[in-house]
């Protein structure tokens, strides 16, 4: 940004990049004489990429193979393995059904579709009292 507050270079949302730019005193200040631009992530692609890229980051970083998650049939375990699947892939999510005496067949149903269309893996433990 100049000093006046106008922004002369904008990186991309949540992408590595790299720029050199170029610098020019003038009697104000230092100028920048680069000039790049580019669109920000709308609401809320924003917030899922930088979901993403914090998940892949904290994986990576921690020399996780993957991660587990619960997937109950609901919609926020589906946001999250979606979130989890374009972040490390799907060879990388392991989702667990974990199904009591009150889980529905229709929750059962909608936690296999969902690794299904994700591609991931889908395993169903039994947490109910026999």
């Amino acid at each position: 940004m100049h000093p006046d507050g106008e922004r002369v270079v904008q990186f991309p949302d949540w992408d590595e990049k790299l720029l050199l730019t170029e610098w020019k005193r003038e009697a104000d200040g230092w100028v920048c004489e680069t000039q790049e631009s580019h669109e920000l992530d709308p609401f809320p692609e924003d917030v899922y990429r930088a979901m993403m890229v914090g998940l892949r980051d904290y994986v990576g970083r921690n020399g996780f193979p993957g991660v587990i998650l619960g997937l109950s049939g609901g919609i926020d375990s589906a946001l999250s393995a979606a979130i989890a699947v374009d972040a490390l892939g799907p060879d990388k999510v392991w989702g667990v059904m974990l199904p009591s005496k009150y889980t529905s067949d229709e929750s059962l149903e909608d936690a296999r579709e969902c690794a299904r269309l994700l591609g991931c893996r889908h395993d169903v433990i039994s947490i109910a009292r026999g």
